[in-house]
Parts: structure tokens; sequence; C-alpha cells
């Protein structure tokens, strides 16, 4: 065989060997199966125009980006700074959405369950002690806003009482209408003010704080006054079980044995009368 023939069937062999080579590469640990190209090579960076499928593990020596989803199948290491930046921001925005519009819905919602299902307080402690117990409310609640409450049956109230800007107790004494009583009990009316209390040593005072006329009596008639002045006028008088009054004539009433009338009529020498009993009137004359 002349040497052409000999080249042209070499050049031949290896073109067949180079068409297998592409129609059909294989190493022992590189098999190519695609009909077009899935991977290019760079000298910066290799191109993958496909699916890219791992069987093991993938080390990145440097940042991994992804454009699209990030799916896990599998468990995540949780003990990595990144993981913790992960839910340290996804706690954070979740406290700002509660802050918001959740916040108030959930709100919304409790005030809504307890309208319709009332509030179990056997269940709310405070200081580690039952909020309500057998009806009894918590020692530990001390100051309190409450502006009504029932019949009260007892009262301990330590410092100034204020009620209804009418009563008023301070430092030890009572004052109506009046937020600075001169004794211990002091009553104010408009322009008339009264007192009760210690005057001096073993000596009690009742009566009126300024220049005011006192009247003493029942079913709100006078029947003792004293005036400015300190003038006493009794209407009737009764010293033990006798009457003692005046009149201008013998009386006409049933008396008591030992009452006595002064006559007031000065032109006559009677002084006055004494009852001996029933409709009976002793004269008494003025004797000279």
């Amino acid at each position: 065989m002349s040497d052409e023939l000999k080249m042209s069937a070499m050049i031949d062999a290896f073109e067949r060997h180079v068409n297998d080579l592409k129609n059909n590469f294989k190493t022992k640990g590189i098999t190519d199966l695609a009909n077009e190209t899935r991977l290019v090579v760079f000298d910066d960076s290799v191109v993958v125009e496909n699916a890219l499928v791992v069987g093991e593990d993938v080390n990145v020596g440097g940042s991994l980006v992804i454009d699209k989803d990030l799916v896990i199948k599998g468990n995540m290491n949780t003990d990595h700074v990144g993981f913790e930046r992960i839910a340290e921001n996804a706690a954070a925005k979740a406290v700002k959405l509660m802050e918001g519009d959740i916040e108030q819905r959930l709100l919304d919602q409790v005030v809504e369950r307890a309208a319709a299902t009332g509030i179990d307080f056997a269940q709310v402690n405070v200081g580690g002690q039952p909020l309500v117990s057998n009806g009894v409310l918590s020692g530990h609640i001390r100051v309190t806003s409450v502006t009504k409450l029932g019949t009260l049956s007892d009262l301990d109230v330590k410092g100034p009482v204020n009620l209804n800007g009418t009563l008023f107790v301070r430092d030890g004494r009572i004052g109506v209408n009046t937020t600075t009583p001169e004794m211990a009990v002091t009553v104010w009316d408009n322009d008339i003010c009264l007192v009760a209390g210690r005057r001096d040593t073993n000596r009690a005072f009742i009566g009126t704080g300024r220049r005011n006329s006192l009247d003493i009596g029942v079913n709100q008639e006078a029947a003792i006054s004293v005036d400015v002045d300190g003038k006493v006028t009794i209407g009737e008088l009764r010293v033990g079980r006798n009457r003692i009054g005046f009149h201008n004539q013998v009386p006409g009433w049933e008396g008591a044995k030992g009452d006595f009338i002064l006559n007031i009529d000065t032109d006559s020498d009677v002084l006055g009368w004494r009852c001996l009993g029933a409709y009976r009137w002793q004269t008494l004359k003025i004797s000279i």
C-alpha cells in the first residue's frame, strides 16, 4: 500500500475515533449522554445550562447566590451563626407585626372571647396569690381607681377623707361643709357655724363658732333660745316634775301639785298661783 493510501486510512481512522469520542464520550469518571451543550467551562467560571444534581455533600468556598426559591427537605444546622441571624431577624419582624394590626386583632379577639364566655379569675394570680379566691380580693391589691362599691362590712381609712365635698375627716376632726374644722366637730350651714368639742380641761362645749343666735328645740320648734349676747329664753320651764311659768290671771288648765305660775300683771297684789292638784290653784298675794 502506498504511503498516500496509508495516510488517508490513518486520517479516516482518526476522524472516526474523534467522532465516536464526541458521540459517546465516556471515561472512568465522566459519562456524556447530552444531545446538546449543557456544561460550559470558562477560565473564571463554569456554566451548567440545566438542573444540577449532586448525590453527596457540596462544599462552597465562597458565597452561594440563589435567584429563586431555596427548598430544604432535610434537617438544618441550627447552631451556626447564620441560622441564628435568620431566627433573630424573623423574631424582630414578628414582633413588629404584632405591634401593628395583628396585635390589635388579637386584642379584639380576647375582648370578644371575654365578653362571650367571661374570664375565670380563679386562674389569675397577683404576687403569687389568686386575684379572687372564694369571693375575697387578693391582699396584694392595695391601690385602685374603684369609683363605686357595694355595702361594706368594715372600712378602715388611714389619712384624710372627703365624701362628696361635704364630709371631711382630717387630723382627728370632722368637718361638714368645711375642710378646716375648728373643734372635734364643726358644721357649716350657709352663714351658721356649729361646733362641738373640748373647750378646756374637763370641759366640753356645744354651740356656735361665730356670732350666731342658737335655738334648741324639737320638731323644728325652739324650746330654748340663746341670742348673740348670751341671753337665754325658755318658752316653758319644768324643774323636776313641776312647771314654772308666767300668766296674767289664775291658770285655767290642769296642773300638777307644786306647779308655780308667776303673775305678770303688775297692777295686782297677786304674786302668783300654786297648783294644789288638777284645776285647783291657790292664790299667793304680796303682803307688805
